[in-house]
């Protein structure tokens, strides 16, 4: 009997040591050195906002024929129209707006976009997309803007219009995409 109060008291006391035992202190914070975050953007004095659909605006200038292209450099498409859509116009601060068009010009033509080459083999060559301002080509390589437009309180639509046009008598089918990115200047 002795024997077994002496074991239940010995494994009695063994469990119970862990409870009265110092407690293991927790690491001390570490901090480590994460980088730099940059907030970028800016406030403007614009006179209107821009109407902008998601994904970007897209013109559809349909299919043509090779042929219509390849009579001579420069032979071009009809043109299609589309906007520029400004909202919420104010004409207190500024009364004009006139657009600069920015892309990859063909070589030595400032006024006609040059194709994008995500295509492949499938893309067409031989011509390039040409913008139009009131019948006049406008620059598409950031060396100048499209006619002042007169803002209107409310809302306001910048017309213009792109056609294809030919860069070479030698136009080959396939798709012809280009793009632009633009400003608004107000003045």
């Amino acid at each position: 009997m002795k024997r077994k109060n002496l074991a239940l008291a010995l494994t009695t006391l063994l469990c119970t040591s862990s409870v009265f035992a110092d407690p293991v202190a927790p690491p001390k914070p570490a901090t480590v050195n994460g980088g730099t975050i940059k907030f970028v953007g800016s406030l403007v004095n614009a006179a209107c906002a821009l109407e902008q659909p998601a994904g970007g605006q897209v013109v559809d200038l349909q299919q043509f024929r090779v042929a219509e292209l390849k009579k001579s450099v420069g032979a071009a498409t009809h043109a299609q129209d589309f906007d520029i859509k400004l909202t919420d116009c104010s004409v207190e601060t500024y009364k004009k707006a006139s657009v600069n068009f920015s892309g990859v010009s063909v070589p030595g033509e400032n006024t006609i976009l040059a194709l994008d080459n995500d295509r492949g083999t499938s893309a067409a060559s031989g011509v390039g997309i040409r913008i139009l301002s009131n019948g006049e080509a406008v620059p598409v390589d950031g060396s100048g803007a499209s006619e002042a437009t007169n803002l209107t309180p409310g809302n306001t639509k910048m017309r213009f219009q792109a056609q294809y046009v030919s860069t070479s008598t030698d136009v080959k089918p396939g798709a012809a995409n280009a793009s632009a990115e633009f400003s608004i200047t107000y003045s």
